[in-house]
């Protein structure tokens, strides 16, 4: 036998996951000729695939015994010949041993043959069960402690499932594909390596550029992937079995009782527990892998049940038959599968509904617009023949509103009559947070109930419910910028009795982006959304609203401190989603690009400028609160340290700066920039925070840097440590000579005046146009760049932007 290791463990998943069971069934197998090796793993998990592996590192050769799920006396007795028998085996194909996929499986009959062939102890045999199931003590006890051995094999975690992806994909996945394919899979390393298949075959995960990354929202329509993953199911489990698996993926999560009438039931849901299929929760039993459900409806090949009636089968598997499906029933179905982000699949039950039906229009719009295209959803509804009366036309008129001012933010004609919905939003100003405030009152709390509307209306997709959800993400992100805490939590709690779950695709991502800047600003320690909407999502809604999440991440992250050099990586992906044409909902390049310039990358500054020089009229070129406090909180940042105390001034005294923002950005300021500010500049940075309500820790380190104090600035920084401990305090400067330092002390050699030429130049003007803005001559101006030009080492306007956004030309 030779000791070699393959490359790569079963699956393709790096060795380091399983280097500790490798290296003890290597070991095992090695040092006893008639070793018995048990692999348990749930279904998905590469059990036998880690057997060939390990038969293929040691030279064995593998003989099958109980393929058929059954084992015989007369059976044993052959294949042990045929491993001890001279003749037939040839150095080439090295020793022999017995090979029995899924021992537990096996009736009563063949589990006493199978316990003869181990008590032989004539040849080495390799088994594979279920974990949790008894047959892994009726092994212990048969096999004997010094000549068997039980390897257990985990479902993948994140971090494996990440390494496996990129040998899979040939390049590093985006953090969002690899969160996405791992809840898909629930881990299963088999149900992983078909997800990636069927992405790459229907073009939703896209492998071009430095990183992979999802394209689109997910078709799940592969038929032939979801044949191979039934046909997996039906010989891994009884007939039974994959019954409640279909039953499942049909209707969804089953309570046990309704579900398990009678013990056979009840037996094989427990089986399906122990396999991993299925997950108990108290008394609810539902799919533990959404891959499995997507290929149960897909699949077009049913099974029979065991009781001899049809298998229940959905609207959209008749549909890819190319069977009829009820109005009233395809509507209904298409709903729910809008609401959980299956776009393509929803299409392909409407193009067998009535395109003048209305609601197939409210459909299609939503769906449009969940997909980040707005204008396209409108145009949908404006084509349809219009609803006259009834909850249709309701919810027809809400689309319109969410689409036009929420998503398109078209003001419309001021003089014509609104909905509530539809004046909050075309009046909004966020820039004026305190005025919408002012005129609007807070949502009516008989709004809140989780369940609202006409349920037979259009099934999932209700009026009131997108505009309760759109009402109250916008009150609590108004609340938040004014700094009406009390009002802005009433509104995230009510947000939050909905659950993730409640609040419709069309709005999910515009909702949730308003609902983490929201959080950021009232408590940038707290998480960007409520637990519950992580941990049970819809892997396809997750997705919906990733690169909104995503982006306000990363911004809470430079609030709290964090160095900006590890955020390169998370800002890359985003970036990688957003240019593959992923499922961004509503976000647009101008938020990437004020993110990436907050955080000193690379491909926004040639748009925006270096992050010293101003940008003509911030606060009118960009209407967005948010991204506004993106671009205001880099130039307080990146700015020479001698500049912060006028751009401090200027925030505090700007009307347009919100009163939330502003406390965000001074305590950013402080924690990244206070051991550098001169002592005037502290003064003002103290007084400022004292006004905004800034946590008082980051106010006793401000007053110990003005005395100058080292020891009190030490026990300051250590409390701020302890109470706030997601807060990071920068202590040293950069010596890395990289980055905004960089850029400050290169544009600290230029002179005032060359500075404001610069600082036009970066922002487009043509010399003769900054001639103007300065008062001088052209030929004044031509001077100064001549003179930028000497003192920087660089020749034209290209390398002085490259000099000043990257730190040398290009």
């Amino acid at each position: 036998m030779t000791g070699a290791r393959p490359q790569a463990a079963p699956g393709g998943a790096d060795l380091m996951m399983v280097e500790a069971d490798w290296k003890r069934a290597l070991d095992h197998w090695q040092s006893r000729p008639a070793a018995a090796l048990l692999v348990e793993g749930e279904h998905g998990a590469p059990s036998e695939r880690f057997i060939q592996e390990l038969a293929r590192a040691t030279g064995t050769r593998l003989h099958l015994l109980g393929a058929d799920g059954r084992v015989t006396a007369e059976a044993v007795s052959t294949v042990v010949s045929t491993v001890l028998c001279p003749h037939l085996e040839t150095p080439a194909h090295g020793p022999g041993a017995v090979l029995v996929p899924g021992a537990d499986r096996l009736d009563t009959s063949s589990l006493t043959a199978l316990d003869g062939l181990l008590r032989q102890e004539r040849v080495p045999v390799m088994l594979t069960c279920w974990p949790g199931s008894d047959f892994g003590y009726r092994f212990a006890r048969v096999a004997g402690a010094p000549r068997g051995l039980r390897v257990s094999l985990d479902m993948l975690p994140v971090a494996a499932t990440q390494r496996l992806l990129t040998r899979l994909l040939g390049v590093p996945p985006t953090q969002t594909l690899t969160r996405y394919l791992h809840q898909v899979s629930g881990g299963h390393v088999l149900e992983l390596e078909d997800v990636v298949e069927v992405g790459l075959v229907e073009g939703w995960i896209s492998a071009a550029g430095r990183r992979a990354s999802i394209a689109r929202l997910p078709d799940w329509l592969d038929r032939r992937t979801a044949r191979g993953t039934v046909r997996r199911l039906r010989e891994g489990t009884t007939p039974v079995g994959l019954d409640v698996l279909q039953q499942l993926a049909e209707l969804g999560p089953r309570d046990l009782s309704s579900l398990a009438a009678d013990s056979t039931t009840r037996d094989a849901v427990f089986g399906l527990e122990a396999a991993g299929l299925v997950v108990l929760d108290r008394s609810t039993v539902g799919l533990s892998c959404a891959a499995h459900q997507h290929a149960l409806s897909c699949d077009t090949e049913r099974s029979e049940r065991s009781r001899g009636e049809p298998a229940p089968e959905s609207a959209l598997g008749r549909a890819l038959r190319g069977e009829p499906v009820g109005e009233e029933e395809g509507i209904t179905r298409a709903s729910h599968l809008l609401r959980n982000g299956l776009l393509s699949q929803m299409r392909v039950l409407l193009r067998r509904m009535d395109a003048h039906d209305p609601r197939v229009s409210c459909l299609e719009a939503a769906a449009l617009a969940a997909q980040g295209a707005p204008a396209a959803g409108l145009a949908v509804l404006d084509a349809g023949d219009p609803p006259v009366t009834g909850g249709i036309a309701t919810l027809a008129h809400e689309l319109r509103s969410f689409i036009r001012f929420g998503l398109l933010d078209d003001q419309g004609d001021p003089s014509g009559p609104r909905s509530d919905l539809s004046g909050r939003l075309c009046t909004f100003r966020e820039t004026r947070a305190t005025e919408y405030l002012r005129r609007f009152c807070a949502p009516a709390p008989g709004s809140w109930a989780p369940v609202m509307g006409d349920t037979t209306l259009i099934g999932d997709l209700q009026p009131l419910q997108v505009e309760t959800c759109t009402l109250l993400a916008l009150d609590a992100y108004a609340a938040a910028l004014a700094d009406h805490r009390v009002r802005a939590r009433t509104a995230l709690q009510a947000l939050e009795q909905f659950g993730e779950q409640g609040i419709p695709l069309v709005c999910l991502s515009w909702v949730a982006e308003r609902v983490s800047v929201a959080r950021v600003l009232l408590d940038a320690e707290d998480s960007v959304l409520p637990e519950d909407w992580r941990t049970r999502q819809v892997p396809e809604r997750t997705l919906a609203m990733a690169l909104a999440v995503g982006i306000v991440e990363v911004f809470r992250d430079v609030v709290r401190g964090v160095r900006p050099e590890s955020l390169h990586g998370r800002l890359e992906d985003l970036w990688s989603e957003f240019e593959a044409g992923g499922p961004g909902g509503h976000v647009t390049r101008m938020q990437l690009e004020a993110l990436d310039f907050l955080i000193d990358g690379e491909r926004s500054r040639d748009l925006i400028g270096p992050p010293g020089v101003a940008v003509t009229r911030v606060g009118e070129s960009y209407g967005d609160a948010w991204v506004t406090a993106m671009l205001g909180l880099a130039r307080l940042l990146h700015a020479p340290a001698e500049a912060v105390g006028s751009l401090v001034r200027s925030q505090t005294s700007d009307e347009a700066t919100v009163p939330g923002v502003r406390r965000l950005m001074l305590r950013c300021l402080a924690l990244r920039r206070a051991r550098e500010l001169a002592t005037t500049d502290l003064v003002l940075l103290l007084q400022a925070c004292r006004r905004v309500d800034v946590e008082e820790e980051i106010l006793d380190m401000l007053s110990a840097h003005i005395a100058g104090d080292a020891i009190q600035i030490r026990a300051s920084i250590q409390r701020l440590g302890t109470s706030h401990p997601r807060l990071h305090v920068w202590e040293h400067l950069d010596s890395s000579g990289e980055g905004p330092l960089r850029w400050n002390a290169v544009y600290a050699t230029l002179s005032p005046r060359e500075r404001e030429t610069v600082a036009l130049l970066m922002n487009g003007l043509q010399s003769a146009d900054v001639a103007e803005r300065l008062g001088i001559s052209p030929r004044t101006v031509q001077t100064h760049i001549r003179h930028v030009y000497r003192k920087l080492g660089v020749g034209s306007r290209t390398a002085l932007r490259a000099l000043l956004t990257r730190g040398s030309p290009r």
